[in-house]
């Protein structure tokens, strides 16, 4: 995430990151808690954020997501009508159609451990114990949320010295619900889908289905590659090349003094679909 962050700084943009509350140096218990809604309230609040610092047009702020937080963006800028684009990385769009593909691949039964492990996890909650947790990331067959080969491997590559390896399993029992992907049609900002084709965490049929409901102005983009290789070269240079060029071309119009040539060519792999009526 961090190399993303730096490529629009040295492009002139500005780039704000965060933590989520209860994750990597930000505050709150228990720790690895991930729930969906205090995530997206975390969205909208460093939005706000950004939108009061010197120097930032508060209309012209653009969300940056990948995997959830790729599902996220899109969320909050259906809730938000004054964001000026998104740019969603090989977002999770379906919950339900990744559980469906994750018991293809590793099989029922895991997902009925994730399930099981879940409800330990609340149920001691509730009850006032401590938190239960499960491995983000795992060896196929091993227990953990994401086991496919590309998964433990992949995760360690680009998480931070201080990342913890574990979450709060209670998430097992939301995550199927959440489908950004059904909220495409209400965004009223233009959006950059990137699209890795051999992804193994989120499975290219969960996204595909989707994209009927894309407007004109909307641009997808399909690369070689999976899930975690859009963080090195030279896909990296690839796609954050086709981010930054989205940018100008909506943030820098041609009358703009900082304006710099930037839009798709004919030749380029885009995709303008219409929106479903």
């Amino acid at each position: 995430m961090q190399g993303f962050a730096q490529h629009f700084a040295e492009n002139g943009f500005h780039a704000v990151a965060f933590d989520y509350r209860f994750l990597g140096t930000s505050d709150g218990h228990p720790r690895q808690l991930i729930t969906i809604s205090r995530q997206l309230a975390d969205w909208h609040a460093v939005l706000a954020c950004v939108r009061g610092l010197e120097g930032v047009d508060p209309d012209r702020v653009f969300l940056w997501g990948a995997s959830l937080g790729g599902g996220h963006a899109i969320r909050v800028a259906t809730e938000d009508n004054r964001v000026a684009g998104v740019i969603a990385l090989s977002p999770l769009l379906d919950g339900t159609r990744t559980l469906l593909h994750m018991a293809q691949e590793a099989g029922i039964a895991h997902i009925n451990r994730l399930l099981a492990r879940g409800m330990l996890d609340l149920g001691s909650t509730l009850m006032g114990g401590g938190p239960r947790t499960l491995p983000i990331v795992a060896p196929p067959g091993s227990p953990g949320a994401l086991t496919s080969p590309e998964a433990d491997p992949g995760y360690r590559a680009i998480a931070g010295p201080d990342w913890e390896n574990r979450f709060c399993a209670r998430l097992a029992l939301t995550i199927g619900a959440y489908r950004p992907g059904r909220l495409l049609d209400r965004l009223q900002c233009p959006l950059l889908l990137q699209i890795p084709e051999k992804d193994q965490i989120l499975p290219l049929s969960a996204t595909e289905r989707w994209l009927r409901r894309l407007g004109p102005g909307d641009r997808v983009i399909r690369y070689p590659g999976g899930h975690f290789d859009v963080y090195f070269d030279p896909l990296f240079k690839r796609i954050a090349g086709d981010q930054t060029r989205f940018l100008k071309d909506l943030a820098w119009p041609p009358d703009s003094p900082n304006h710099r040539a930037g839009a798709h060519s004919p030749a380029e792999a885009v995709d303008y679909p219409k929106r479903s009526v």
